[in-house]
């Protein structure tokens, strides 16, 4: 099956739609979740792929990888790291579960993903559930990388 979709639900989307603070609350996470689900429903193929794993790309997940690093030791480099669904919500539930330091944690190891990382998660952990998926892999490249390639490079 091949499939092309953009939907715009990116995390400085999502963040700056929904969330009124420096990070979400649980009620904004699940405005968050609502709309990520809206989105996908109008791609129901999806839904029929059950991959075991979500491949990312995106900084949310890079960011993501970084900071479970951070929490946990782990010293794999993060453009091979594995995510389980069970250890987004750890990451989502960062500020509940450590406080003021769970905030200057994300500050210091993804500074620049202090507004959006939580946002990201809520939205990977949303497309991880609906295609079945229980982790995400974080791909080093992305986007442009494979625009770079196509396009320049091969010339």
């Amino acid at each position: 099956v091949e499939t092309n979709a953009s939907l715009k639900i990116g995390s400085l989307v999502m963040y700056n739609r929904y969330v009124e603070g420096i990070l979400p609350t649980s009620e904004e996470m699940q405005d968050i979740r609502n709309h990520v689900k809206n989105k996908l429903k109008k791609l129901p193929e999806l839904k029929k792929l059950e991959f075991p794993t979500l491949y990312a790309m995106g900084g949310s997940a890079r960011a993501a990888a970084k900071l479970h690093r951070a929490l946990t030791g782990n010293n794999m480099p993060a453009a091979e790291y594995k995510i389980t669904l069970q250890q987004m919500e750890e990451l989502c539930n960062i500020e509940s579960d450590l406080g003021v330091n769970g905030i200057r944690l994300i500050g210091k190891v993804v500074p620049e993903r202090l507004n959006t990382l939580i946002p990201g998660l809520v939205v990977l952990k949303t497309i991880c559930k609906y295609v079945g998926a229980l982790q995400i892999q974080i791909v080093k490249n992305g986007v442009r990388e494979g625009y770079l390639w196509e396009n320049i490079l091969k010339r």
